[in-house]
C-alpha cells in the first residue's frame, strides 16, 4: 500500500469512527427527539414536481398531525393523521418507538395486523437498517445512516440526522426536537408546531459556513412553491448599490425588499407575502436582482 494510500485510508477510518462515537454520544433520550410524538403536534410540508422540457409545475402541501393515542395489544401508539395534497382528505396510521430496540414501528392497515420497521433511532453511523414499507422513501428494503451533525435551524441549535434509503438512494433528513425535515429539495418542511414550540419558515439546515465570494448569484428562492413566505439567497462579489425587487407576471414591481449598499459577501432575505400591503394571490411572480451591472432574474411560485 502506498504512503499516499494509507493516509487516506487511515483518515476515512478516522472520520467513520469519529462519526460513529459522535452518535454514539446522544443518549437515548435525545435519540429518541428524531421522532418528537405528542398529541397535536404537527407539520406542514411543500412538494413540487417540475418538468424542466416542458415548463410544467405541480405542487401541494402536506399536513400531518398527531390527533391521539390509542392502545392496540395492550401497547401505546401515537394515531398520526397526513393529507397528502392540502384537501383535507386524512389518511391515518399508528405509531411508536420501541424503547428498548430503538425500532420506530408503523401500522398502516388495522385489518392488515402488519408492524412494520421503518426505522431505527439507536443505529450509529455506518449501519444499515432493515425496513419494510415506509412511505418516506417508497421502494427501499435497507436505511443506512450517512451522519448525525450539529448544526442550527432558524436559530435554534439542534442536531441533523441524515439517512439513505436503499436500493433507490432516496435521502430522509431528520432534526432533534422537530422531526422530519424532509426527503429531498422536492419534498421541505416550512413550519411545524411540536411539544408547545413553533417553528415558522424553516429554510437553514445547513451548518453556517462563510465562504470567499468569488462571484454574483441569485439563487433559486426556498420553498418553491411558498406561503405565505420564501428565502432568497444572493451573493455579491464587491461592494455595489444592490436591488432586489418582486414582479408580478406583468412586470409590475409588487416588493422591494433590498435597495441599499452591500459589502462583499453572501446574503439572505425572507420575501413574506403577510408582510406591508400587499394581498398577492396565487401565481407566478420573478424576482429580479442588481447589484452595478449584474442583473439575474428568477422565477418563483405562490401557492395559496
Amino acid at each position: 500500500m502506498s504512503f499516499v494510500r494509507g493516509i487516506k485510508v487511515m483518515l476515512l477510518c478516522t472520520f467513520v469512527l469519529v462519526s460513529s462515537l459522535y452518535s454514539q454520544n446522544l443518549s437515548k433520550k435525545e435519540l429518541l427527539e428524531f421522532y418528537p410524538y405528542n398529541i397535536d403536534n404537527s407539520w406542514s410540508y411543500v412538494w413540487v414536481y417540475h418538468d424542466v422540457l416542458n415548463d410544467y409545475y405541480e405542487a401541494g402541501r402536506e399536513k400531518i398531525f398527531i390527533s391521539k393515542d390509542t392502545v392496540v395489544d395492550n401497547i401505546k401508539y401515537w394515531v398520526i393523521q397526513y393529507d397528502i395534497h392540502g384537501y383535507g382528505n386524512y389518511t391515518k396510521y399508528l405509531e411508536r418507538i420501541d424503547s428498548v430496540t430503538g425500532n420506530v414501528l408503523r401500522i398502516s392497515d388495522l385489518s392488515s395486523g402488519n408492524i412494520d420497521c421503518i426505522d431505527n433511532v439507536y443505529a450509529n453511523v455506518g449501519d444499515t437498517i432493515s425496513i419494510s414499507n415506509n412511505r418516506d422513501i417508497p421502494y427501499c428494503t435497507n436505511m443506512v445512516i450517512n451522519s448525525i451533525r450539529d448544526t442550527v435551524i432558524n436559530n435554534f441549535q439542534t442536531t441533523i440526522r441524515e439517512v439513505t434509503g436503499l436500493p433507490q438512494l432516496n435521502k430522509l433528513f431528520f432534526a432533534r426536537k422537530i422531526g422530519l425535515l424532509g426527503s429531498g429539495s422536492n419534498y421541505w418542511i416550512d413550519s411545524a408546531k411540536v411539544n408547545g414550540m413553533a417553528y415558522n419558515h424553516i429554510t437553514d439546515i445547513h451548518e453556517k459556513t462563510n465562504p470567499i465570494v468569488t462571484h454574483f448569484n441569485l439563487q433559486q428562492n426556498y420553498p418553491n412553491p411558498f406561503n405565505p413566505s420564501t428565502l432568497i439567497k444572493y451573493s455579491v462579489v464587491n461592494s455595489a448599490n444592490v436591488s432586489l425587487k418582486i414582479y408580478d407576471v406583468l412586470g409590475n414591481e409588487v416588493a422591494t425588499l433590498i435597495n441599499e449598499e452591500k459589502l462583499s459577501g453572501s446574503y439572505e432575505v425572507v420575501f413574506d407575502t403577510k408582510e406591508g400591503s400587499q394581498n398577492l394571490a396565487s401565481g407566478v411572480y420573478f424576482y429580479q436582482l442588481r447589484a452595478g451591472d449584474f442583473v439575474q432574474t428568477k422565477k418563483m411560485i405562490l401557492l395559496r
